[in-house]
């Protein structure tokens, strides 16, 4: 399941449930609702949007980073007697602002995300 498809779906759940007053909901529904609401704060609302040098830049991008038409593309960048090759770093292209976050928190690389 993408991050929209789970939003879209935790927000099916709140509207579904959030109307109620705490009184008449079970504890199932308390929980459902909890659940939904931590999956909204979990996977921000541009987390299926492509990837762009300046998004890049408003996360504190990485002079390692490069972006290649639509897909972030990390490479380990060796210049023997000043010739460049280049060696892939992942060996899946990343698209979306969701692939970025979640290697970054693999990584343990913090990024400099606006709430």
């Amino acid at each position: 399941m993408t991050p929209d498809e789970l939003r879209t779906l935790a927000e099916r759940v709140k509207q579904g449930i959030a109307w109620l007053p705490p009184i008449d909901r079970s504890r199932e529904a308390d929980d459902a609702l909890r659940l939904a609401e931590a999956v909204l704060a979990g996977y921000p609302a541009d987390d299926g949007e492509p990837i762009t040098g300046e998004w890049l830049e408003s996360v504190g991008r990485q002079s390692y980073w490069s972006v290649w038409g639509f897909e972030l593309d990390l490479r380990i960048a060796f210049e023997p007697d000043r010739g460049c090759w280049y060696y892939p770093v992942l060996p899946v292209p990343l698209r979306t602002r969701n692939d970025v976050r979640r290697l970054c928190a693999a990584l343990g690389v913090p990024l400099q995300e606006v709430k």
